[in-house]
């Protein structure tokens, strides 16, 4: 009895596990969004400068000391940005997203100054919204365990698939267009996903929460409406005492005075 006891719990544990398998993320615009396009931009702006930017600085005549230094300085900022969009949440990526905007605007208007490609390569290696799109995914599908894992899965595959053609998609646009069409491809990639972050509640739930969210150390009021009924209770006690209770102790001593 207890082998078949056992074999039967086993079976149900099996068709809620299926029950699981069977959820699947709806096919809507909003997961469009999060879970292909954020992803494949965000892929896409990964890789696009390696087999660019050296280029470029060797026909400016322009030291490649520079062009490493400011890839390094990117990685490092790197990792300064995503430690900060964990610390206060992934909200903070759409006014990161907009300084990364200016200085791909920057590189577009001056793609023959060393200072404004400098800044721009910076701005490529050093502000990824990864953390932030992997938040948002898990944010948006998070009432479902089985979906959240499912658009994490999602978001990661296509990044991947992003990043691939990126890179040729970067040596292609330099041999034809120079760095001035690399840095339209980068203008209209990055504006793309600034507007997607900024259309997303989930990054304007993520700033309330850290603004307007009330305070741990703030007393909460159970009864907010019904606090001016208990003050006047209270009150009233104070100006009207309780009657005091009859008890047969007290009965017996005004017996015996009377």
């Amino acid at each position: 009895m207890g082998d078949q006891e056992n074999v039967a719990d086993l079976l149900d544990d099996w068709d809620d596990f299926d029950d699981e398998d069977g959820q699947q993320l709806p096919c809507t615009l909003n997961y469009v969004f999060v879970c292909v396009c954020l992803p494949a931009l965000n892929g896409a702006l990964n890789a696009f400068v390696w087999p660019a930017y050296t280029l470029h600085f060797d026909q400016q005549g322009w030291s490649l000391v520079t062009a490493g230094l400011a890839v390094t300085i990117g990685f490092i900022l790197r990792m300064t940005t995503q430690q900060m969009q964990l610390y206060t949440g992934y909200w903070l990526i759409v006014p990161v997203n907009v300084i990364h905007l200016a200085f791909a605007i920057i590189g577009l208007l001056y793609p023959t100054t060393e200072w404004a490609v400098c800044a721009q390569i910076v701005a490529v290696q050093g502000i990824d919204p990864t953390c932030a799109v992997e938040g948002i995914a898990f944010d948006t599908f998070g009432d479902s365990e089985v979906q959240a894992r499912q658009a994490s899965s999602t978001v990661l595959s296509v990044f991947t698939i992003a990043i691939a053609p990126s890179c040729t998609m970067g040596g292609f646009i330099f041999d034809f267009a120079g760095w001035f069409g690399i840095s339209i491809y980068h203008t209209v990639c990055e504006g793309m996903l600034l507007l997607i972050l900024i259309i997303q509640p989930a990054c304007r739930n993520s700033f309330r929460e850290v603004f307007f969210s009330p305070k741990k150390d703030e007393p909460v009021d159970e009864n907010p409406e019904g606090s001016d009924a208990v003050d006047a209770e209270k009150g009233f006690a104070a100006v009207v005492p309780e009657p005091k209770e009859t008890t047969e102790e007290t009965k017996e001593t005004t017996k015996e005075t009377t």
